[in-house]
């Protein structure tokens, strides 16, 4: 896999998953929506306007991110109860830091991939041991109550 492919892919994977946290930040804070409407002015719409891509790569990343937020926002029973459980989300965010890690080994110099690579295996650590050690009634994030 070249430098380019790996670096898309291990941005756009940051990228949605952020847009899953905006989504689910939606769908828990219904009636008191300051909280996401903060994490999307100050987090995700800087993040969205600084891909480093342009063009339909760009326009796919937006609309694969908007099409993540509603879906997590809505949390539609058609899909799998999985993806709502905090056993997903810890387990996505782990494999996030595991090709962080990895794309650093690759292609950054020690400097950098000191300065990002431990706080990424800390965080890396942290995630498999909580998955590890979680029953299944501690990693539900929300009843799905809603349609």
């Amino acid at each position: 896999m070249e430098e380019k492919t790996l670096t898309v892919f291990v941005i756009l994977a940051i990228y949605l998953g952020f847009a899953g946290v905006w989504g689910s930040l939606l769908h828990a804070t219904r009636r008191h929506p300051w909280s996401p409407v903060l994490f999307g002015v100050l987090l995700f719409l800087p993040a969205s306007l600084g891909l480093p891509w342009k063009g339909d790569l760009r326009l796919a990343s937006w609309g694969l991110a908007v099409a993540v937020v509603i879906i997590y926002a809505l949390q539609p029973k058609t899909v799998p109860q999985l993806f709502w459980e905090r056993r997903f989300a810890l387990g996505y965010f782990s494999l996030v830091l595991l090709l962080i890690i990895i794309w650093l080994g690759i292609y950054e110099t020690a400097a950098i991939g000191m300065a990002l690579g431990t706080p990424a295996m800390l965080g890396l650590a942290l995630g498999l041991v909580r998955l590890l050690r979680a029953n299944d009634a501690s990693l539900k994030l929300d009843d799905n109550s809603s349609g």
